[in-house]
């Protein structure tokens, strides 16, 4: 059996962790592979090699391309550099799109017999939906995470898009069938889920401890988790300075799982998180502050919403709080009434069963349908 080489690049921790579930399935299909990249952990436990940290892009939005450009420009040309003289079968970029797609359009220009695969498409949804169209000329294939995608690609003459499942919603699944439901009755237990990028975390921890802090003042029996990864736990104690409330920092997967299944309601920022909540039927107020700049674009979005359970259910039963509205007062008010009104609580979780519905109705393992997909390529 001949060698396969995959590039693949990861630049935030969970496109790590569903990078390294991708590879671990693909070696299934086809077991004499090397990796090379970017990456973290999970894929260095595969034999990854990581270019650099990945924390030297993971922090990077829309934004942050203007304040750091000489600094990405560099990554971009070492990553770029790596792979042309690696020589690749194929090329796999994971989720943040502002670093891994500049590195997937210089790869198809130099070197356009390399396959070029995206896992986890960039919100064409909610904004900049020309950028589909774009993704024809240098990406081969999307493997997407949400199940409204694929049809939005072909309107959109954007490249071939598979729907694989989505690989977060599958893991709380699976712990909510081996980790038992073991809640306290007597407590209010709060989860704070901040962001997977650094400056997510920074922006929200503050409204989020302002209005926990108020939050407690009304319920002295609250208890508040706060789940994150490891590489941001400094980060959090520092900012932990103004709490007034006792807290737990948790950073090892089945333990965050664990609370999430037997908390009673969450703080936690727009993103992928919110659909592990979902899974969950954990009630939420979803919160997120950005750059300046990007409030403004805010009327340029295409959707109803910025949150993808809202999104996938067509309607605005989550709250959401964003920019000046993300506020401690407001977060206190939300999380109050989610606490005292059945209703709303009520509400959440039969959405949360619809969202459910939709996202596991293909029965694809999202690993396995992705695997194939990419051995495809390199036969």
């Amino acid at each position: 059996m001949l060698s396969k080489k995959i590039a693949i690049i990861a630049g935030e921790p969970s496109g790590d962790i569903m990078g390294a579930e991708l590879i671990h399935e693909f070696k299934y299909l086809y077991n004499n592979i090397e990796i090379l990249g970017v990456g973290g952990k999970e894929l260095s436990k595969l034999g990854l090699k990581s270019i650099f940290p990945i924390d030297r892009v993971s922090y990077i939005g829309p934004w942050d391309i203007i304040k750091n450009v000489n600094t990405i420009r560099k990554l971009i040309k070492i990553t770029v550099d790596t792979i042309i003289r690696s020589k690749p079968d194929i090329l796999v970029i994971i989720d943040c799109p502002e670093f891994s797609h500049r590195v997937a359009k210089r790869v198809r220009r130099i070197s356009p017999e390399i396959p070029i695969v995206n896992y986890v498409s960039p919100t064409i949804w909610a904004w900049r939906q020309s950028r589909a169209t774009k993704m024809s000329s240098y990406i081969d294939h999307v493997l997407s995470i949400l199940p409204f995608e694929p049809e939005l690609y072909q309107k959109l003459n954007g490249p071939m898009c598979t729907y694989v499942g989505n690989p977060l919603s599958e893991r709380v699944a699976k712990y909510m069938k081996t980790l038992s439901k073991t809640n306290n009755s007597k407590t209010i237990d709060l989860v704070l889920m901040a962001g997977s990028r650094k400056s997510e975390v920074s922006r929200l921890l503050a409204p989020s401890i302002d209005g926990i802090n108020r939050l407690n003042k009304k319920y002295d029996n609250l208890v508040v988790k706060i789940l994150t990864f490891e590489h941001f736990h400094d980060l959090i104690i520092k900012n932990l300075s103004k709490a007034s409330f006792n807290y737990e920092i948790i950073t090892q997967e089945r333990e965050k799982y664990r609370n999430i299944i037997n908390s009673d309601l969450a703080i936690v920022a727009s993103g992928s998180a919110t659909l592990e909540l979902a899974i969950a039927k954990l009630p939420m107020v979803v919160i997120y502050k950005t750059n300046i700049i990007f409030s403004i674009f805010r009327f340029f979005i295409k959707t109803h919403s910025i949150v993808l359970p809202n999104i996938i259910h067509g309607s605005k039963i989550i709250t959401e709080l964003f920019q000046l509205k993300c506020n401690g007062f407001a977060i206190a008010n939300v999380l109050q009434s989610i606490i005292e009104n059945d209703n709303i609580r009520e509400d959440q979780v039969k959405m949360h069963n619809e969202v459910r519905e939709k996202i596991f109705s293909n029965d694809k393992s999202d690993q396995h349908e992705g695997a194939k997909i990419i051995y495809d390529y390199l036969k």
